[in-house]
Formats: C-alpha cells, structure tokens, sequence
C-alpha cells in the first residue's frame, strides 16, 4: 500500500468544475458494523482519537492516521465524535475496528469498487 490509500478520501470521486479545479465529492463513511473483532474501548483522560488508533493499530504502518475509521465506526447511538482533534470525556465507550476490518474492509479494493 502507498501513503495515501491510508487516506479517508481515497473513494471520493474527482471532479472538475467549470474552471478547471478539481474538488472531491462527499466522502461516504464507514459506519459501525456489528463484528466479533470490534473492540470497545472505554476512554481515559487525555486520549484523542488519533492517541488511540497509534495504540490499536501500533503493528501497522501509520497507525495514529487511522483515526477517522475510529471516528466513522460509532454506532448510531452513541454521541458523534464531531472533532477528533479534542480530547475525548474520561469513561466514554467508542467502537473501535479490528486491523482486519480496517485492512480488510474500510480501506479494501472491493470497498473501492463499490464506490
């Protein structure tokens, strides 16, 4: 994998407009699914989404730029991570996917072509 098929908006199309730049369209993001690999994290005090994804994903290659799957992957209950820059409420639960989910399906060719 390069660098940037670890980026969020590798699925978004390219467009063009009347001038000539180009713009990407709305990403779709990668909403929770219910696997048995999903891990439930429950926050401390400090941690960001990108300090949790450098610890989730610490076996793979640009770990902590994996936070914007932590960030999709909320189940519709729960409160939504507006900015994932700010440190998250000590206690918090948030759904964190497995590396083969991440790997696998968020940033797969078959996604890809989906899209």
């Amino acid at each position: 994998m390069t660098m940037f098929s670890h980026s969020r908006y590798r699925f978004c199309e390219a467009l063009e407009d009347d001038d000539g730049r180009l713009y990407l369209k709305e990403r779709e993001p990668f909403l929770y699914r219910n696997r048995i690999d999903t891990f439930t994290h429950s926050t401390i005090e400090g941690e960001t989404l990108d300090s949790i994804a450098a610890k989730r994903y610490n076996d793979q290659e640009y770990g902590a730029r994996h936070w914007w799957a932590i960030g999709d992957f909320q189940d519709e209950d729960a409160e939504p991570i507006i900015d994932p820059t700010l440190r998250l409420t000590a206690g918090r639960e948030i759904s964190v996917p497995s590396a083969r989910v991440l790997f696998g399906e968020i940033l797969s060719e078959e996604r890809r072509a989906e899209h």
